[in-house]
């Protein structure tokens, strides 16, 4: 299932992106110009990505996709 949802406070630089999967490995992106970023396999990582994750989430809204497809 796939949800559209929009932020207006946040440019699109500064919306995180965060591959989580659960018990096993957590990647975040830091510099998406380069493709740099962290893995972890560290529990609390993964919860303190979790968390901003949630905290973007809670300030954003139903969008519409920008595509048919809508990726």
């Amino acid at each position: 299932m796939v949800h559209c949802r929009t932020n207006n406070d946040l440019e699109a630089a500064q919306m995180p992106s965060i591959l989580l999967i659960p018990g096993l490995m957590s990647v975040r992106l830091h510099d998406r110009v380069h493709y740099r970023g962290v893995a972890s396999r560290e529990t609390s990582d993964a919860v303190q990505w979790r968390e901003l994750i949630d905290a973007v989430l809670q300030r954003s809204e139903e969008a519409f996709p920008a595509t048919t497809l809508g990726l």
